[in-house]
């Protein structure tokens, strides 16, 4: 009786470091359709789904309900031209006093590149899983301003990606966040699988 009561209590400890581990993955999913070309070549009212992801330990308060994350990789697949891996540092953000939630270039004062209002995004910190949340979104700025190639322009593995500026998408967001454990809740984790194979032992 009192090894089965230890047991439970050292699975119940283990899921407790794991579900509270200090970072976690965020994966997102932002969907919409929108005109313009790939390294000159015009495309028009294709869908595009840009999928990315990030670190939660890497949130950045910026203060007033704003907060980003740099992802760490980030691709684009358009109907009709294909899966483009984004080589611009880009980042996700969220402005809870503007409900707004957004893919944007890196950094804070980066280009916002599409943004899409819905009052979800009005409570959101970047650390929960959230979603799908639909909403019209816009598409803005992809051109840049053209004092900075690297900071301006989204460079993808396919070439330079330009979206035609868009103010009615139909869009929809959903991020999903996935505790990372740390490496003491894996040797905490095989210490305890070792100990539950010696109780059983002992119990035969």
């Amino acid at each position: 009786m009192k090894s089965t009561i230890l047991i439970a209590g050292m699975i119940t400890t283990l899921l407790f470091l794991v579900n509270n581990a200090s970072s976690a993955t965020i994966t997102y999913i932002y969907t919409g359709h929108g005109s313009g070309d790939l390294g000159g070549v015009p495309f028009f009212n294709e869908d595009f789904t840009i999928s990315a992801t990030g670190n939660t330990a890497d949130r950045e308060n910026h203060g007033a309900g704003i907060f980003s994350i740099n992802n760490s990789t980030a691709t684009i697949n358009i109907s009709d031209v294909g899966n483009l891996t984004i080589s611009s540092p880009t980042r996700l953000f969220v402005n809870n006093l503007e409900n707004t939630v957004g893919f944007s270039h890196a950094g804070f004062g980066g280009l916002d590149l599409f943004n899409t209002v819905n009052a979800a995004f009005g409570s959101w910190k970047m650390m929960n899983s959230i979603g799908p949340v639909d909403g019209i979104g816009k598409l803005i700025q992809w051109d840049g301003f053209g004092t900075d190639p690297d900071l301006d322009l989204v460079m993808t593995s396919e070439g330079i990606l330009s979206f035609n500026d868009s103010f009615d998408v139909a869009a929809t967001f959903q991020a999903t966040v996935s505790p990372i454990p740390e490496p003491s809740t894996y040797a905490l984790l095989l210490v305890g699988l070792g100990v539950m194979g010696f109780l059983a032992r002992v119990r035969a």
